[in-house]
């Protein structure tokens, strides 16, 4: 028991060091992931586009006032159809079907892409990334995912067995005669005008239709969404277990430096001095165990990510990008604050080592 307790004791440091970065690794990523979609929101948009949502109303067919508004004489096209499911534990977003729209060259890893004839067909039918299917469920050899009280057909998975692509994380609906499920679903839409002065006839235009379908609630949104400091502290409290650890390894450093102070005489280190080391000794001797700590823990922290990239992806549904350089740039940082907290393990080692070099002197 005793050598396992000095094992931890002469490697924590690095230990702690490691949990810290991983930690916040995870941390920065998932804030970046917040940034990076309120970012994609905001590029779909433009000055002359114009953003709503239609609200859940079970006797409302959503073809109908999709049909009316695209008739619209000075409307251009469809610019893009973001359909936001929101299901137990998670939020997924992907892009609507029509008829009048073809998408080709999609990656497909099981069963098949939208065809003509599922869009003229009005089938609930919808495409999942293959990141998504963890939400589908197979019965009687057909795949399905269930959004509320509606349980959509699932033809095909996107995406590549080998290599991650764009259609991992998002799906594609069949909107052809599809029905509003509840207020688990919600349709955003962004249409791109002729020009600027069009978009408040454009506006009235949808309120107009919609009232004649007597949709209750609809939403106009901004054409520019800020990210706030809830979503970022949202994003950083779904590591509460991690930091949990890190806390713990916090706690173990600090009584290990009672530990140390109580176990060894302060005078130690000043007559280790008198008998040889200089200074200048004392100086190179922490920068090397230091640099070797940082090194360490560098590689670890690295491989690490690497090894629980997979298990990462799957259960937070995002990408943890093994990039050196950002493992880098947050091992120094992390390093730099950890030094503070495990300050006493840090002396113990540099004085043994300066024991070392004066025995041997």
């Amino acid at each position: 028991m005793n050598k396992i307790y000095n094992l931890f004791s002469k490697y924590n440091s690095i230990i702690i060091i490691v949990i810290f970065i991983f930690c916040s690794n995870l941390m920065v990523k998932s804030i970046l992931q917040t940034i990076i979609y309120k970012n994609h929101l905001n590029n779909i948009s433009n000055a002359n586009s114009i953003k709503f949502t239609l609200p859940y109303s079970s006797n409302i067919n959503t073809e109908n006032i999709i049909n009316e508004i695209q008739n619209y004489k000075e409307l251009i096209s469809l610019e893009a159809d973001n359909i936001v499911f929101h299901i137990p534990g998670d939020v997924i977003y992907g892009k609507a079907i029509y008829s009048k729209i073809e998408i080709t060259n999609i990656p497909i890893v099981e069963g098949r892409f939208f065809s003509i004839d599922d869009t003229l067909n009005k089938s609930n039918t919808v495409v999942l990334g293959k990141d998504l299917a963890k939400y589908s469920q197979v019965e009687n050899n057909k795949r399905y995912i269930v959004i509320g009280n509606k349980k959509l057909e699932v033809i095909g998975i996107m995406g590549q067995d080998s290599r991650k692509t764009p259609y991992d994380k998002t799906f594609y609906v069949n909107l052809a005669g599809f029905i509003l499920p509840n207020e688990n679903l919600e349709s955003l839409y962004n249409y791109k005008l002729i020009g600027l002065d069009n978009q408040n006839i454009l506006k009235e235009n949808i309120i107009n239709i919609c009232n004649k379908y007597n949709v209750q609630g609809l939403n106009f949104i901004n054409s520019r969404e800020n990210i706030t400091i809830g979503e970022i502290l949202d994003s950083i409290l779904m590591y509460i277990p991690i930091t949990f650890i890190v806390i713990l390894f916090i706690l173990i450093n600090i009584l290990n430096i009672f530990k140390f102070w109580w176990e060894n005489n302060k005078y130690n280190f000043i007559i280790n001095r008198m008998v040889g080391a200089t200074k200048f000794d004392i100086t190179k001797i922490a920068i090397k165990i230091l640099f070797k700590q940082f090194i360490i823990s560098m590689i670890i922290t690295y491989f690490l990510n690497l090894v629980l990239n997979p298990l990462i992806t799957s259960i937070f549904n995002f990408n943890t990008e093994n990039n050196i350089l950002s493992i880098l740039i947050t091992t120094g940082l992390m390093f730099l604050l950890t030094i503070v907290i495990i300050a006493g393990p840090i002396y113990k080692l540099i004085n043994n080592e300066i024991n070392k070099n004066i025995r041997g002197i």
